[in-house]
């Protein structure tokens, strides 16, 4: 097993991580993106570097490996407090996943009663009747399968910005526009990959 080296520290997340993959094959370690499985293909991710990330603000620097997105809120009336409920939620679905995913109705004790209440309780038609609406199980979904990581955020002329680092493609970002938007930044948009 090979141990990463993270800031001159190494990561007890890599042998935490190591322990959850189920076959244990011969791991080889990339210091920001995870621990890649050859015999398995499988990519493991550092939750606790991405829970730094989320904490620490400003991205120094883009990912090694894959690619960087930007997303940015556009005009907010109160950045800091819509940046830092991005990050809530963000951080309370960093933690939990590093230890096995919960159930949906756990979830729910978990997240924050603000962003519980922005999903709509309704028949399956009126969600699709409104394009931007996610009915709760879906979007935990989303956020259990995504590909991209937290790679920073900062605010940036009245504006916060957000890096995501992206390790699969295609990819979506879907679920993170909504938490934007239940945020308080209706009008958030993304770059394209760079």
């Amino acid at each position: 097993m090979t141990l990463v080296r993270y800031l001159g520290v190494y990561s007890r997340a890599v042998v935490s991580r190591w322990r959850a993959c189920s076959h244990r094959g011969d791991h080889t370690a990339s210091a920001e993106l995870g621990v890649t499985c050859p015999g398995q293909g499988c990519t493991v991710m550092f939750e606790d570097l991405e829970t730094r990330r989320i904490d620490c603000g400003t991205p120094k620097d883009l990912p090694d490996d894959g690619w960087a997105i930007v997303v940015m809120s556009g005009a907010v009336e109160d950045t800091a407090e819509s940046l830092g409920k991005i990050r809530e939620v963000m951080r309370a679905i960093c933690i939990k996943s590093e230890s096995s995913w919960p159930e949906d109705s756990e979830w729910r004790t978990l997240l924050p009663e603000w962003f519980i209440g922005s999903f709509p309780v309704s028949e399956q038609g009126e969600l699709e009747d409104e394009p931007l609406n996610w009915d709760f199980g879906s979007w935990m979904y989303s956020m259990e399968e995504r590909v991209w990581g937290w790679w920073g955020s900062e605010v940036v002329d009245g504006q916060w910005r957000i890096t995501l680092g992206v390790y699969e493609w295609p990819y979506s970002i879907e679920a993170l526009l909504h938490l934007c938007r239940v945020a308080g930044a209706p009008g958030t948009y993304t770059n394209e990959p760079v």
